[in-house]
């Protein structure tokens, strides 16, 4: 895990973008490397709706390459906004009826 840079080919390396989830208390976890495309991807290292479950927010940082952050850069803090969830919910479990609890 960590935010390492894809296919070096032993070139100096470029600072990596890096992909975060941000809980309802700002706390982040580091999801993983974006790969550097005009429409960065991310492998997800456990499913989506594992990952995602607690975020409010998603942020991506720019971070120097070859580091495993354990807490976003501020300094190289380039996007923060709102995690939409777009995977199936199951419905909740029917309530038990108000007959059915008397006795």
């Amino acid at each position: 895990e960590g935010c390492h840079p894809q296919g070096t080919n032993g070139l100096r390396l470029a600072p990596q973008f890096c992909l975060w989830t941000l809980d309802g208390q700002g706390r982040a976890q580091l999801i993983g490397a974006l790969n550097n495309a005009p429409f960065g991807r991310a492998t997800l290292p456990r499913p989506a709706e594992d990952l995602f479950a607690q975020a409010v927010e998603l942020g991506v940082t720019l971070e120097a390459p070859g580091s495993a952050p354990t807490v976003p850069s501020a300094a190289g803090s380039v996007y923060r906004g709102l995690c939409g969830k777009l995977w199936r919910v199951p419905p909740p479990a029917p309530a038990a009826s108000a007959a059915a609890l008397s006795m």
